[in-house]
Formats: C-alpha cells, structure tokens, sequence
C-alpha cells in the first residue's frame, strides 16, 4: 500500500513539474523586429561600408546596435563571403539565413546593391534554445520515472509483499495459529525462507498434535482406569461386608473392617482423580467394530459378581460395539442395581429394524420421576442416593459411551422397579 502511494506521489511530481516547464515555453514572445530598429541597424552598416569598409570603431557601434535591438548581424559581399558578423550569430551565408528563417535584406552603396545584410533574432534563437533544453529535460523526467516506478513495482512484487506474508505468517505463528500455510514463491529473494519457514510451521504444528493427543491419551487412559478400579473395589468392599458378617473373631473382624477402611480410601482418592481428569478431558476414544452378541452373556456373566440377575436372554446377531465400553456400560448399570436396588435383575432382548434392544430392570423402589430424565446428566444424583457412596457419573458415561457407539441409553421408572434400556446399533448388510 504504501509503494502504491509513493508510485502516485512521483507521478504527481512529475505530472505538475511537466506542467511548468510547458506553462514557461508557450509564453508568447515577439519574434517580429521593429522597423524602426532594423532601419537604424541597416543605415548604420550602410554608412559604415560607405567608409571604405568596416573599421573597429564602426563595428563596434554595429555591435552595441545589435545587442541594443537584440540582434544577430552578418555581412556578406556579392559572392557570399562573410565580411563580418556580431557575437552569437551562428549563420554567414545565404542558405543557412534561409534555413533558419532570418531576415535578409540588401547592401546599397549610392544605389548600387554591394551585399546582403542577414538579420537574426536572438530573442527567438534563446526561446528555442529553451524549449529544446525543456522538452530533453521533460523526456529525461519521464524516463527516469518511467524507470522509476517499473523498479517500485519490481520491489513492490519481489521484496516489499513477500515480506509483508512474512510478516504476517509471523505474527500467526506467534499467536499460535499453525493452520495457515505460507504460499511458497521460489522467483522472488524470500524463496528459500519462505520454505524453511513452512516447513518450520508444519514441524511446530505436528509437535503441538502430538503433545495434545499425549496428554489426551494420558488423560484418558486415567480416567478410564481410574473408573474401571471402581467397579472390582466395589466387589472387594461387598466381600468385607459379608466377611464383616459371618466371622466372630475379634482379630479377623479387625483385618475385615481395616480392609473396609482402605477400600473406602481407594474409593475416594480414585473419584478425585476420576473427577480431576474428567473436566480436563473433552472424550473418551470409542472404537466401534463388528461384534457378535453372544460377548453380552460373558460381560453379563462377569459384572454379575452378586449373582442376582436371575432371568438372562440375549437374541443373537451381529452388533457394531466397542467391547471394552460396553462392559463399562453393564459395569455402571449392574453395579447401581446391587447399590440402589439389591433384588433380583431381570435382562430382556429383543431385535429391532436397527438395533439389539436390551433391558435391564431390578425391583427396587425405584427413582422419583423428577430425577429420570436428569439421570444421564453429570454429576447429578436422584434423591434415593442420599447417604450412599458415587459420584453422579456412571450413568453419564454409559449414555455418551451408547451414543458414540451409535445406539442410546434410556432409563424407565416403574411403580416397583427402575428399568435401563441399552440400544447397540445391529450391522447392516449392503
């Protein structure tokens, strides 16, 4: 922008100093001799031929004449020789007089023609004098800025606005925006820079990713752990509390209650780092593949460690599922059963168009109905979980891990009995 503006500064410079040297070289300027003036100066040189030839004296009253009149002066005989001729002027013949458009008047003596007399205005010599040197003058300007501007604009191209995207992808790399590539030119003198600079960019940004998905993994990888820890704890703190209530022995009911004590401890350090990573972590990783659902009895089988779910169907078919966060999805479903419920636990299945719908209900006094459709939220927990041990995620966790994975998750209230429905998305044939 700113080449651009002293582009037009210059040619405005130019465009006015043209303009005055114009405005000076058309002023009207009176090439016409007065008549009075070239018959004194023609009388003179007459006399002084009278006189037998023009002596020093009398060419030096001709001379004063002529600068006087403003006059070029030159003498010739009747052959054309040049007798004499005032400083400054440039013609002694006849021809040059003609070519140059001077005054040409005859020498008489006592009526007898003895020359020519040649008359020059000096005045209109001096002016086209001028109006040469002004018009080179001119055509040198107008190269020169001509010159000019073609290397502003050469500058302008090769230097100036590749150094303005320098500047640019500068400051966005140290804003941190490593997504805007820097166009490459290998024809102006940044060439090799700007390469060096994108390839720099492009090394930066994929230091940046692996950093991020480093410390996503590692975020991920502890709060997935730190939640699967909770289900076996459970399973340990469920064993202590029927150790608790079977052994008599006052040594072995310490070692069973101090047990208690430091699965309680795990619990809670493990929710604050759960809870901690979780508001760091914006995902966990799903990874969907083709499954059959004869996986659902073992992961049933398996989370079912209390042994209460009593009536078990599952239809088979093939399911896209991501094993590992089902189990996860069962773990916190069982699990709120035998913490909320602890009767029995009926699972159902049936196939529809799209989907392996599974329901798992116990019958237990339920949830308020308020609290159903606030279930799947984090960190929220129903008024029947006062005084019991969680954190309000488990559901919230199974609902985005069934929606990631393409199904849902919908809880049911009942007049006895709470009800969850899992949808995992069947496998369509193409």
């Amino acid at each position: 922008m700113k080449s651009k503006r002293l582009i037009l500064l210059i040619f405005a410079i130019y465009v006015i100093f043209s303009g005055i040297l114009l405005l000076q070289n058309n002023k009207v300027v009176d090439n016409h001799f007065k008549v009075i003036d070239v018959n004194d100066l023609v009388r003179t040189i007459e006399e002084s031929w009278d006189k037998a030839g023009i002596g020093d004296a009398e060419s030096r009253h001709i001379t004063e004449l002529a600068v006087t009149y403003n006059m070029g002066v030159a003498v010739l005989d009747l052959s054309g020789m040049c007798l004499y001729k005032t400083k400054g002027m440039k013609q002694s013949s006849i021809k040059e007089a003609i070519e140059h458009g001077d005054t040409i008047m005859d020498l008489c003596n006592d009526g007898s023609i003895e020359g020519k007399i040649i008359l020059s205005n000096l005045n209109m010599e001096s002016q086209m004098q001028q109006t040469y040197i002004s018009r080179m003058i001119i055509y040198s300007t107008t190269l020169v800025g001509i010159c000019l501007i073609l290397y502003m604009l050469y500058l302008d191209r090769k230097v100036i606005a590749p150094f303005q995207k320098l500047n640019r992808f500068a400051r966005n790399v140290a804003a941190g925006n490593l997504d805007t590539p820097l166009e490459m030119d290998r024809e102006n003198i940044f060439g090799a820079f700007t390469e060096s600079f994108d390839i720099m960019r492009e090394q930066l940004y994929q230091a940046r990713e692996k950093e991020r998905e480093a410390n996503e993994s590692k975020k991920e990888l502890v709060a997935s752990l730190s939640h699967d820890i909770k289900t076996p704890l459970a399973s340990i703190r469920a064993m202590s509390e029927l150790l608790e209530i079977t052994l008599h022995e006052s040594k072995q009911l310490e070692k069973v209650q101090a047990i208690q004590k430091k699965a309680i401890q795990i619990e809670q350090l493990t929710n604050n780092l759960f809870h901690s990573t979780l508001e760091e972590l914006q995902t966990l990783k799903v990874n969907v593949k083709e499954e059959e659902s004869l996986i659902l009895d073992d992961i049933i089988s398996t989370t079912d460690y209390r042994h209460l779910v009593a009536n078990k169907h599952i239809c088979e078919c093939i399911i896209c599922c991501d094993r590992l966060r089902l189990e996860q999805v069962f773990d916190n479903v069982i699990a709120n059963s035998y913490k909320y419920a602890n009767t029995k636990i009926d699972i159902v299945s049936r196939v529809t168009e799209y989907t392996l719908e599974i329901r798992v209900r116990d019958y237990g006094q339920g949830v308020s109905t308020d609290d159903v459709p606030l279930l799947t939220r984090k960190f929220y927990r129903g008024k029947n979980a006062e005084g019991k041990m969680g954190a309000g995620i488990g559901l919230y966790m199974s609902h985005y891990f069934m929606e990631q994975m393409g199904g849902s998750l919908i809880a049911n209230n009942y007049e006895v009995g709470f009800e969850v429905v899992i949808e995992i998305p069947l496998t369509m044939i193409r």
